[in-house]
């Protein structure tokens, strides 16, 4: 009795400030790039593409754990891609994406962090001279379709309910590996996202 009259009182203030939920909309832009990985040469060097512009949209659940700790997750699309370093080449990368966080609150700023799961719906290499177009899901181009990247955000309640929030993601899991000297070995997407987000719904 006296253990279970204990996890009560430690829960109690968990419980009381759960219970708020809220749905939303967001949408904005991505400036996306490729980074690539040598691991053999010597010593090993790591370039990048140029940044692309794009843009994301979706939606957006939160759960507020207590009044400082909330979790967040949603389903979004994301454009993604670069161009390449003569810039010849535009790469065009379509995700479906499930981000997941967590966050605190401090005053009407939002700190958060955690890993996105995407699957790769589509992706093409565009000449940019001609605008002739490669399918880069085909072997031997073929990217892989999931990625598992590190996603962190800092957002800033403008007025109630709608939010500006900046982003940065780190692709972890490679966009593709061949064991050549043709390709780099270990590709990764990396982008700066900046979009509003609206809170349609709160209970």
């Amino acid at each position: 009795m006296l253990r279970t009259s204990l996890i009560l009182i430690l829960f109690i203030p968990l419980i009381s400030t759960s219970q708020k939920s809220s749905l939303g909309i967001s949408g904005g832009m991505n400036l996306s790039t490729i980074n690539t990985f040598y691991p053999e040469s010597e010593p090993s060097s790591k370039t990048s593409y140029r940044f692309q512009v794009a843009w994301n949209t979706g939606i957006v659940y939160s759960f507020k754990v207590n009044s400082h700790i909330f979790l967040e997750s949603g389903l979004n699309y994301n454009n993604m891609g670069a161009k390449n370093s003569e810039n010849s080449f535009r790469y065009q990368l379509g995700y479906i994406s499930m981000p997941m966080s967590i966050a605190t609150e401090y005053s009407k700023f939002n700190f958060g962090l955690g890993p996105k799961i995407s699957y790769l719906l589509s992706g093409e290499a565009v000449r940019i001279r001609d605008g002739n177009r490669a399918n880069l899901l085909n072997v031997p181009l073929g990217y892989e379709r999931l990625e598992i990247a590190l996603n962190g955000f800092v957002s800033y309640e403008l007025i109630n309910q709608l939010h500006i929030r900046f982003f940065f993601m780190h692709g972890i899991t490679s966009l593709r590996e061949l064991d050549n000297n043709e390709y780099p070995e270990k590709f990764n997407n990396m982008a700066f996202q900046l979009n509003l987000k609206y809170d349609l719904l709160s209970w």
